[in-house]
């Protein structure tokens, strides 16, 4: 029960962390009228990943080291740190390796309904939501990125 305890606490606090919103910009406009989504220029700082399976021991890790950026998924979690930190990971027998943000680096957008559900799980984008006129999708900014880049065709079939 602890395990499962620390999970949640674990996640939400990646939650809340990464709910925090940077100083307001301006956005440009969109061709459907509203403001358009403004992914973040690709991060230069490099993040890394290291096997671990234990909620508990990612939470020791983290609060430990300070590491910042931490994400964990199924059997690795995701950081940035300095060498300081990745000497002291290596001394504790964790194998680091070097990540690429952008398939690290997660978002969550509303966007027009345009195209097929398949077209975005084919980019490896997860529906969250559907809307009448948008869906709320999840993906990494790499497949945003991608899929930004993509011209969706307009949707065939109105009936839902």
């Amino acid at each position: 029960m602890t395990k499962l305890r620390a999970g949640v606490m674990l996640g939400m606090a990646l939650v809340l962390s990464a709910c925090r919103k940077p100083a307001a910009e301006s956005q440009p406009p969109s061709p459907e009228g509203g403001p358009a989504v403004v992914l973040p220029a690709p991060s230069k700082e490099p993040r890394y990943s290291v096997a671990v399976d234990d909620p508990d021991e990612i939470a020791l890790l983290t609060q430990q080291l300070k590491l910042t950026q931490v994400r964990a998924t199924r059997g690795k979690v995701y950081f940035s740190a300095d060498a300081s930190q990745l000497g002291r990971l290596r001394e504790f027998g964790y194998e680091v390796t070097q990540a690429d943000p952008e398939a690290v680096d997660y978002r969550v957008l509303r966007v027009r309904r345009r195209g097929s559900e398949e077209d975005l799980r084919s980019q490896g984008i997860t529906i969250i939501a559907r809307e009448k006129a948008y869906w709320v999708i999840s993906g990494t900014l790499g497949q945003l990125r991608r899929l930004a880049g993509r011209r969706i065709p307009p949707r065939s079939d109105r009936a839902r």
